[in-house]
């Protein structure tokens, strides 16, 4: 039996003007059979299935790579607009070099973002800093495919105010979120303290998609992981951020002191979809979207997930 914490946050459907609740929507007839034929058909917007992941109210960035548009393959990275409807763009490096790259084809033939692990490469999200400042729920699903897992400590998305993602003893300088590849090659999600307050899943391979996701309790100090929508660990101590504004990036850690900016921890792979709420999702809404994920990119994932 699920607590009170994972009820449906679905949002509500509105009836349309003119018409009840009740006849809002036909389910005989026409508008029945042009339902059905939407649930199955490649013209559906929304993937068959007639659902996509803002459906589900906290939706605060969706990032798809195959919505890119104005950029020839391999070329740099200029602009990632912001599918949730809430503005918030990434913000690309100013310097040419330190951009990734648009490239198409990778996985399911859809475009990815290519982070090579060397100059720097880097993203900055926008307006959802409060998430890395704790007190807060998440849910945090990406589409990645390393090309190199046995580098240690590559950052795929997430914040931190040291020059490495383990955390110090100094409060100033604590992780507040943390996704990418460390411990022997595996997926793991770091908090505020490198001691207690990780997830570590299985290993990851090269050159293979994967659906990596996070959901965060922040009342229970709960962090679950998932791998392709199983869950891969539970972290029952842990603690995620602490009251300072800090904007996650992609691709590298970025320090900023007396000698200028560092950067460190780079991930070397592709970033194809981005997707994050702030709240912790049911297990309904975190299968919906791992089905939306899987399907659209050929990757095997549960028919049930479970917390």
């Amino acid at each position: 039996m699920l607590s009170e914490k994972f009820t449906k946050n679905k949002k509500p459907t509105k009836a349309k003007a003119g018409r009840s609740a009740m006849h809002s929507v036909a389910n005989t007839g026409p508008q029945l059979k042009r339902r059905q034929f939407f649930a199955t058909s490649s013209l559906d917007p929304k993937g068959g299935r007639g659902f996509d992941p803002d459906d589900i109210s906290g939706c605060m960035l969706w990032l798809k790579a195959d919505a890119i548009t104005g950029h020839s393959d391999a070329a740099d990275l200029t602009a990632w607009t912001d599918s949730s409807g809430e503005g918030h763009d990434i913000t690309v490096p100013a310097t040419a070099a330190r951009r990734p790259h648009y490239k198409t084809g990778i996985i399911n033939s859809k475009a990815a973002v290519l982070f090579t692990g060397s100059a720097d490469e880097y993203l900055t999200t926008s307006g959802i800093q409060a998430i890395t400042c704790g007190g807060v729920d998440y849910s945090v699903f990406l589409v990645v495919k390393p090309t190199s897992v046995s580098t240690n400590n590559q950052l795929m998305f997430g914040a931190s105010t040291g020059t490495n993602w383990q955390a110090v003893t100094s409060a100033s300088n604590q992780n507040k979120l943390i996704m990418g590849i460390n411990n022997t090659s595996k997926f793991a999600v770091y908090g505020k303290d490198i001691d207690s307050d990780k997830a570590i899943g299985t290993a990851l391979s090269d050159d293979t998609a994967y659906v990596l996701s996070c959901a965060y309790d922040d009342s229970a100090n709960i962090m679950w992981q998932f791998i392709d929508g199983t869950q891969s660990d539970k972290e029952t101590s842990y603690e995620s951020g602490i009251n300072n504004l800090s904007h996650p990036t992609m691709g590298a850690i970025l320090t900023s002191g007396r000698g200028g900016t560092t950067y460190s921890n780079e991930y070397t792979g592709y970033i194809a979809e981005v997707i994050v709420f702030d709240s912790l999702l049911s297990e309904r809404n975190l299968v919906d979207v791992n089905h939306y994920l899987g399907n659209k990119y050929a990757i095997s994932v549960p028919s049930k997930t479970r917390y």
